[in-house]
């Protein structure tokens, strides 16, 4: 199986109220298979992390993602303090090397991190505990903030083995 970054797209999505304004925006990967169309993340991602290009595809989706954010907010089509959620995968978080990708992505696009929602799963969070609460502390360092508003974590209030975990951050 072939794997490349020009069969992946990066779906934006408005994160609209039912009624008002459009307050954010949220980057979805999919994957354009030749014969099998438009896949879904589940379909693809486990692979990807299997043969480590993962980081390829977080790193493609991230500043994609912040790159048009950017584009809109200097065009005048979205406000100054729009905000755009992208998810990380559960390896990419807890790899050492995550603040310098992050931080790459942030100075190519020039998007503010204060505007940039990384959303992690509870599994992530716990896969490797002590390199995951470095690396969000890493991540804090460049202006992210450790509230739901900014690194989101699903299902985080549901589990009881949640419970330690976010006073460490």
């Amino acid at each position: 199986m072939r794997f490349s970054l020009k069969n992946c797209a990066c779906i934006i999505s408005d994160n609209r109220p039912r009624f008002g304004n459009i307050v954010g925006f949220e980057a979805l990967v999919r994957w354009q298979h030749p014969t099998r169309g438009l896949l879904q993340p589940l379909s693809f991602i486990p692979f990807a992390e299997e043969i480590g290009f993962i980081h390829n595809i977080d790193r493609f989706v991230l500043t994609e993602a912040c790159s048009q954010a950017r584009r809109w907010q200097s065009l005048g089509l979205a406000p100054a303090g729009l905000l755009m959620s992208v998810n990380l995968s559960a390896r990419e978080i807890s790899d050492s090397s995550i603040r310098e990708s992050v931080s790459l992505s942030l100075l190519e696009t020039g998007f503010e991190p204060k505007h940039l929602i990384l959303e992690i799963t509870e599994s992530a969070l716990l896969r490797d505990v002590e390199a995951t609460i470095r690396n969000l502390q890493s991540l804090k360092s460049l202006g992210f903030e450790h509230r739901r508003r900014r690194l989101r974590h699903g299902a985080f209030l549901r589990s009881p083995t949640s419970n330690s975990c976010p006073s460490t951050f």
